[in-house]
């Protein structure tokens, strides 16, 4: 009898534990063309489920004629209220919170990315978004 509860304990606690629903929205770009002199550009969108902080992780921005490490610059634009966020500068290799308090509720948000610079040439980089 004693072995038929520890069991059934050990059921209930498994069903609980698997009901738990933990989901992890992470792109990972590489290579998003960003246009010259500071245009914005949309590097995808998604749906947020969770009420997190979204997240980014620069691994490299590569001017497309010098080949060169250039500053960027990304932020969130919600579709449900069609407002943008704050541009956050991101530096090579940190990871940056890039929600600031305001996209941090479930919805529809688009990852747009600028350079810092108004050059005449463009560049390709390549991060980590981490919606949820």
């Amino acid at each position: 009898m004693k072995y038929l509860k520890i069991t059934v304990l050990v059921f209930i606690g498994t069903v609980i534990i698997s009901s738990i629903n933990i989901f992890a929205k992470i792109y990972t770009f590489a290579q998003v063309s960003v246009p010259a002199l500071s245009f914005t550009v949309d590097a995808a969108t998604s749906t947020k489920e969770n009420t997190s902080d979204q997240t980014f992780q620069k691994i490299t921005c590569r001017d497309t004629l010098s080949n060169d490490e250039r500053a960027v610059e990304v932020r969130t634009y919600s579709l449900t209220l069609d407002r943008a966020n704050y541009w956050v500068s991101v530096p090579k290799g940190k990871i940056v919170n890039i929600s600031n308090g305001l996209h941090d509720e479930p919805g529809q948000y688009t990852l747009q990315a600028r350079t810092t610079s108004s050059k005449a040439t463009g560049c390709e980089f390549s991060g980590t978004w981490n919606l949820d």
